[in-house]
């Protein structure tokens, strides 16, 4: 049960952290130079929004990575492990 606990805990952190980051980058991104507030929120949200989509990229092509390779199965008791040359 405990490993449950703390794998929801983790999950939960990092959403909360993940939630952060992109907020800190839109505010940032988000500047006072823009000449309408309108485009800073554009701004922002592109930035973020293209962060996001890094991220996602490169969870995938982590986890992508980490599934295990398939191995072919062992050959059956009654199947030979040597082809036989004179069957055709």
């Amino acid at each position: 049960m405990s490993g449950q606990v703390t794998g929801a805990g983790l999950l939960n952190a990092v959403q909360q952290l993940g939630v952060a980051l992109l907020g800190s980058l839109f505010l940032h991104a988000a500047t006072p130079g823009d000449p309408t507030p309108a485009a800073a929120a554009l701004t922002g949200a592109r930035n973020a929004f293209c962060a996001a989509a890094a991220l996602v990229l490169a969870t995938a092509v982590t986890t992508a990575m980490m599934l295990p390779r398939r191995r072919p199965s062992p050959p059956s008791p009654d199947q030979p492990l040597v082809p036989d040359a004179t069957a055709r």
